[in-house]
Formats: structure tokens, sequence, C-alpha cells
């Protein structure tokens, strides 16, 4: 059994897990190697929701809850997942498992990491109308968990507080922001969407879903740029995907009014691939009903699988468009 912690710390609502775990070893003089050693983790690896229960009893905190707070890759369906605070989401780079990114001011304020930043396509805080960071200003490497605390670099040096502001710069982006903060807040997703001007078929996604289908229509800066095939792999800047909500944001409220010609017009600006991707991993009815939609409004195709292809869900029952 391995030893607690002397000194306990009791988590936040919101609170990123792992970001409590670099708070509550710190606070006993302790850092992250420390912890995997004591945990039986293998050097470097993220903490996995796999690993909560252990990560509980050192703590002394409740396990359901970190488990909640953490990432954790799941199996649906013989399909790969990965979760975090209830959600399902298909492709790994959809989280911020290894490259963290922060808000500057609530870092030194509040002196927590939140949850919802560990979701890649929430770049900015609501709260200081800033856009998050992921790189140290001071020794320009990308920030990392392993790190002397909470609100230091691993260089040492304080993350420098910056008066940017994103309705200069991105000035959507911060809307995609509050539309997931919202999104996992309140079961009211109608509500969530109509707050941010998005159109209530978006309301048939997944959480996960939704961001694939932003990635879609935001992936792609001008008309038939090509997709590369890391988009749904490999970690990409905070920056990067500031731009992916910026564009996709104002694309997804011109389909709103429902507009034949308003669909035809973001035909080349959408990402088909991607929009294929994510109804290749989706296990939900209402979710693919919705992929449905999408490739009709956008393309005039069906959406259809065989039953040995990669698609054998959609080669059952037409659950025909959703109203919207």
């Amino acid at each position: 059994m391995p030893e607690q912690l002397p000194i306990q710390v009791d988590p936040f609502d919101g609170e990123s897990g792992t970001g409590y775990c670099l708070r509550a070893v710190q606070r006993n003089g302790l850092n992250l190697h420390w912890l995997r050693r004591t945990a039986g983790i293998g050097y470097g690896k993220p903490l996995d929701a796999r690993y909560a229960p252990g990560l509980a009893w050192i703590f002394g905190c409740t396990p359901g809850w970190l488990s909640h707070s953490l990432a954790g890759e799941r199996r649906l369906s013989g399909k790969r997942r990965f979760g975090l605070a209830g959600e399902l989401f298909p492709f790994r780079n959809q989280l911020r498992i290894r490259e963290p990114q922060i808000c500057p001011h609530c870092v030194h304020l509040d002196g927590l990491c939140r949850l919802n930043w560990d979701l890649a396509l929430v770049t900015a805080c609501p709260r200081h109308d800033c856009l998050l960071i992921d790189t140290c200003s001071y020794c320009k490497s990308l920030l990392r968990w392993d790190r002397p605390s909470i609100d230091l670099c691993r260089c040492g040096r304080p993350f420098e507080r910056t008066n940017q502001s994103m309705s200069s710069e991105f000035p959507t982006a911060l809307a995609l922001s509050y539309l997931i903060k919202n999104w996992m807040d309140s079961s009211d997703k109608l509500g969530a969407l109509t707050a941010c001007q998005l159109p209530s078929w978006l309301g048939g996604l997944s959480l996960g879903g939704l961001l694939g289908i932003v990635h879609a229509f935001g992936s792609r800066a001008s008309a038939y740029e090509p997709c590369s095939s890391w988009l749904t792999k490999r970690t990409a800047r905070t920056s990067y995907w500031a731009q992916v909500a910026d564009r996709a944001i104002d694309r997804l409220r011109a389909t709103a009014s429902g507009d034949v010609v308003e669909w035809k017009k973001l035909e080349p600006l959408v990402s088909k691939t991607l929009i294929e991707q994510v109804a290749f991993q989706s296990v939900d009815q209402g979710e693919q009903q919705v992929l449905r939609y999408l490739m009709g409004a956008l393309y005039g195709e069906v959406l259809a699988g065989h039953m040995m292809g990669k698609l054998p869900e959609f080669s059952q029952i037409d659950f025909g468009w959703p109203h919207v």
C-alpha cells in the first residue's frame, strides 16, 4: 500500500485532475515524478483515469471525483475513445493530455488549473478575455505538467501575465470557449447554442462530436485547402485551435438560417474528411442523424456505409434528416 500524503488537499469543483495532482504534491514539497514512482506509474506517463483509485488513496480524495477529472482511454462498441468529465471524445488531440494550457491570470489569482482548459478547443479565458497560453514567455518552451507548481514554469519563473484581448485577435474564439463551458456545466444544450448564435441542429451532437464538427468547419483557411493526415492525431498549439474556432463559429452561424445558398458557399471551406472521421467514431444514433444531415446539406450526398466496411452502422436504418 503506497504512503498517503501528510498534508491532504481538497479539490475544487471544475478543477483539472492533473492540475489537482500537481497542486497537492507541491503543497507537500514533492513533485509528479515522486507521485508516479509511489503509485507505480511509468516515468513521464500521463496521469490516466485508470490510476485514479491508487492516486485518490495517496491524496485522501474521492476516487470518483479524480476519475471524472482525469482523461482516460475507453473502449465503446469496439471503438477507441477518450473520456474526460463524463464525456467521450473521438480523437486524442481534442484533449490537452501532455501539453497543458493555462490562463496566466487565473493560475496566479486562484492557484489552480481548470478542467475545461484540458480541452483543445477551449482557447480563451472568459473571465479575463485573454488567450490561454501553452508556452513560457521566458524560456519559450512548451508547458508541461512536470513543473515546480501551478504558477511556475519548469525554468522556475512565474508565468507572465499579459493584457492581450481576445476581441482584437480572435473575436469569436472566445464565444466557443463560453459555449463549451456552458455545455459542460449545464444540460441545456439548446440554451448554450442560442447564446452563441449557433444553429440548434448542433444540439444533437455529443461534446466530442461537436468539437469534431467545429474542427471540420474551421480547419481550412481557404477553399479546397488540402487536409493533412495529422489533423486528428497530432497535438496542435493553442493558437492553431483559436484560429480553427474563429473560422468555425462564423461559418456555423451562417448555417443557422437554413439557406441552401449559404450551405453551398461553405462546401469548399468545410473538411468532408473530418466529418466522415467523426461519423466513423460515432456510436450514437442521434449524432449519426446529424452527420447524415450535414453530408446532405453540404455535399448532396448520403452518408452510407457497408456491413463489412468502415461505417456499418450507416448501412442500417435510414433515420432521415433532423429538423432545423
